[in-house]
């Protein structure tokens, strides 16, 4: 009590100086939002010293990071036109010259080599040189294509309606200028061509233009949807000056403290103004709510003191409760959602703080007070309340038949939720980075691609023919799983260029008897194919080399499948003459889909626990503890079954779903149970108890919980699909929370009566009198 009562004394007396302040923290902490970085989504958002990142900084280290984009060209009819082979060499030429890309190494159409034997040797030539004009160059040139594996069905698609552009970059590169000269090109030679960027560095950026457009969207729509039901709820638009000063300061220090502890932009955090918000808003409905209960005890300075002093303790508590709910997600390894929920912690600090300092100087500070009948008249919506609390009290096995049943629906829909990564899903279905990846997955070789190293004991070791028929086993084998569209290695060179030697005959296409010729092989490719293709595949030594399996997965499922039979080939299959280790982006996805399972779970765990400890702390009750959390608690399992029935899977977004729900829902079950105990003190029933409380209390929970829903629901207008759908499923959550509480607390007091205390410190059980179970006038 005593923390409200102080707070409760400085707004009465100094509410100036409290509002002053605040204006200069707003002015330091602003300084910092201009400065914010962006975190690169697909880069992945694992700590660098997780065993994942460090094995592909090993692979980097010995094959080069190998840093690539692209550029896909589409034509509805063929790419086979001359005027669209000139395109493809003007383009090529164009790319080449831009400062982040390496000069020369663009592979196309145009820049890809034709290697036949002759009589005289080997006869080396680019495709496209010159570009072919005559149809029958043309028809020559679509049976090369379709002659050569390195390039049909890689560089060129089956139909022969699209082609790819393959652009290595410099170390250092500008991402975002990148972004802008590759949407320049496509845009400069576009038509009747479709061209289309891609690459993890163009949907980095896509995700940061996105995070740009929900920061100018989210919070302002949140914050003018808070203000139009604030003035509708208490029926004053005055009221709503207050609050939207608050929430605008709350999320710039919020989102300015970003800055100064070093977290980036993400596309989680994009959503946080929206949710200091919903959040806020809870608080200061509850502060409002009791001020105007109060006014007519005297002037709007006296009037406030007194709410503050009766609903600062379940608001601090809530606070306390939001906090260790968001900081549970630190449990996750995800970076990602970590600084959200330490943010978010922070950020409800502060709108805790503001809604009891800042927010009562505001109403003060106008000097004028507001009528009680802002509260009153509200008819319809107290029988609804008096209807809900007789039927939790006198049907309360009913609601405990209810209960149980959703209890067994929702844990259907649990055992149903899709568990998986897939990056280009935050995109909504319309969005360009969606076709693309299509594209990529119909006509080419897929978007992502898992990296195997096999590494010999000895120097040369991989000019044995027996070790490379063993990994030409491999790759054959990784070819026939689903989802699995090629591989390429060391040994696609030997074999390609074994079958050149002899005069094309595909009976050669085989790795070679003996060391020697391997050897030749590789020598004759690195001096008529380009060099840079070879060191990415075999280090130095001829040592080492990586398979690049080319996939069509799109989610970490997926991935993990190909990945889990990989793994156990190599495990009956190779030994210790030759080691495997595995590598790649993907391994990054599928340790975030692994990550967000164990972090769920653990999340779920620490939640419960300790905001239960928390609840029976404050109540001193373990007892009222539980029924505390018994309504979130449902309330969140019933969500997870919705995601399960609707197919929505649990990614980034999804996973801090708890965290959300216990910081935002845990609100109602407080100021329920704190006005219920102060009702218990004077009620000789149950059900005398629980018809003020949900009366008095349950106006400003449905408020509260009307407002969290608007704010929410601007989740909608997000650019992330994954965002849109944790709106949705808030809002699902809101109106859980607060049926759940206004019925589930009364018949679990009604079926399992707790000890109350009175006036006179003595205890008693308030239990329920049966009456007739008719709705309430």
């Amino acid at each position: 009590m005593r923390p409200a009562h102080m707070i409760a004394n400085l707004v009465s007396k100094r509410p100036w100086y409290i509002l002053m302040f605040s204006v200069l923290v707003t002015l330091v902490l602003a300084v910092g939002i201009p400065r914010l970085k962006m975190r690169p989504f697909f880069e992945g958002d694992l700590p660098a010293t997780d065993p994942v990142l460090v094995a592909n900084e090993h692979y980097s280290s010995i094959f080069g990071k190998d840093e690539v984009a692209y550029l896909a060209l589409v034509r509805d009819d063929s790419i086979y036109h001359a005027d669209t082979l000139e395109k493809i060499a003007a383009i090529t030429e164009e790319l080449n010259s831009l400062d982040h890309v390496l000069a020369e190494q663009t592979l196309s159409l145009a820049t890809a080599r034709k290697v036949t034997w002759r009589d005289w040797g080997l006869d080396v030539r680019k495709h496209l040189s010159p570009p072919p004009e005559s149809s029958d160059d043309i028809e020559r040139l679509r049976q090369d294509v379709r002659h050569d594996p390195d390039i049909y069905d890689r560089l060129v698609s089956k139909d022969e309606k699209a082609t790819l552009l393959i652009i290595r970059l410099q170390p250092g590169y500008n991402q975002r200028q990148l972004y802008r000269s590759l949407h320049a090109i496509a845009d400069e030679y576009a038509g009747p061509e479709r061209i289309y960027p891609f690459g993890h560095q163009v949907m980095n950026e896509e995700a940061n233009l996105g995070i740009l457009h929900d920061a100018r969207v989210l919070g302002p729509a949140a914050l003018l949807l808070m203000a139009v039901g604030i003035s509708i709820f208490f029926r004053s638009p005055r009221l709503a000056i207050g609050p939207v000063l608050m929430v605008t300061m709350s999320i710039v220090w919020t989102i300015g403290f970003m800055h100064y502890i070093r977290f980036p932009m993400s596309v989680l955090s994009s959503s946080i103004p929206a949710m200091l918000i919903a959040i806020g808003s809870s608080y200061m409905i509850h502060v409002i709510y009791s001020y105007i209960e109060q006014s007519s005890k005297g002037n709007a300075a006296e009037a406030m003191a007194q709410g503050i002093r009766k609903v600062g303790p379940p608001i601090l508590l809530a606070a306390v409760t939001s906090m260790v709910g968001f900081l549970t997600l630190i449990v996750f390894k995800i970076l990602t959602i970590r600084e959200f929920g330490v943010t978010v912690a922070i950020g409800v600090g502060f709108c805790a703080l503001l809604a009891l300092m800042v927010l009562p100087s505001i109403i003060i500070l106008q000097k004028k007070s507001v009528p009680p009948r802002s509260i009153k008249n509200m008819d319809v919506l107290d029988r609804f309340l008096a209807w809900i609390g007789h039927v939790g009290v006198n049907h309360r096995y009913r609601v405990a038949i209810a209960g149980l049943a959703l209890l067994i629906v929702s844990g259907l829909g649990v055992s149903r939720i899709k568990i998986g990564y897939a990056p280009e899903e935050i995109f909504p279905e319309n969005h360009p980075a969606r076709t693309v990846v299509s594209l990529f997955i119909n006509e080419f070789n897929g978007p992502y691609s898992i990296n195997v190293m096999f590494s010999t004991t000895e120097v040369d070791g991989l000019k044995s023919p027996d070790v490379l028929r063993r990994i030409d086993d491999f790759q054959a084998f990784a070819e026939s799983l689903s989802k699995v569209k090629h591989s390429t290695s060391i040994v696609n060179i030997v074999k390609k260029m074994n079958r050149i030697l002899n005069e094309d005959d595909p009976a050669h296409d085989k790795v070679p008897e003996s060391r020697e010729m391997v050897a030749q092989l590789l020598l004759l490719h690195s001096m008529t194919q380009d060099p840079v293709q070879f060191e990415n595949l075999v280090d130095y030594d001829i040592q080492r080399c990586k398979v690049a399996i080319a996939t069509t997965a799109i989610d970490s499922m997926q991935l993990e499948a190909i990945f889990d039979r990989l793994a156990e080939y190599c495990s009956t299959h190779f030994g210790e003459d030759v080691t495997v280790s595995f590598g790649g982006r993907s391994l990054i996805w599928m340790a975030m889909n692994d990550y967000i399972i164990r972090g769920k779970i653990m999340n779920i765990i620490m939640n419960t626990v300790l905001i239960w400890i928390i609840c029976a702390v404050a109540f001193r009750s373990v007892r009222f503890g539980l029924v505390g959390i018994m309504p979130l608690t449902l309330a969140t399992l019933a969500t997870f079954g919705l995601m399960g029935h609707l197919g929505i899977r649990l990614d980034t977004a999804t996973a801090v779903l708890t965290g959300i729900s216990v910081g935002v829902g845990v609100d109602f079950a407080i100021h329920f149970i704190s006005r219920l105990r102060s009702e218990a003190r004077t009620a000789q029933t149950l059900n005398d108890a629980v018809g003020v409380t949900v009366i008095k209390s349950g106006r400003a929970i449905v408020f509260d919980a009307a407002s969290n829903i608007l704010g929410f629901m601007t989740f909608i207008f997000s650019g992330f699909g994954p965002v849109r759908n944790l709106g949705i499923l808030m809002c699902f959550t809101m109106v859980a929370c607060l049926l759940l509480t206004l019925l589930l607390i009364p018949t679990l007091l009604a079926l399992f009566p707790i000890p109350f205390r009175r006036l006179r410190e003595e205890t008693l059980f308030l239990r329920p009198v049966s009456v007739e179970a008719t709705r309430p006038d």
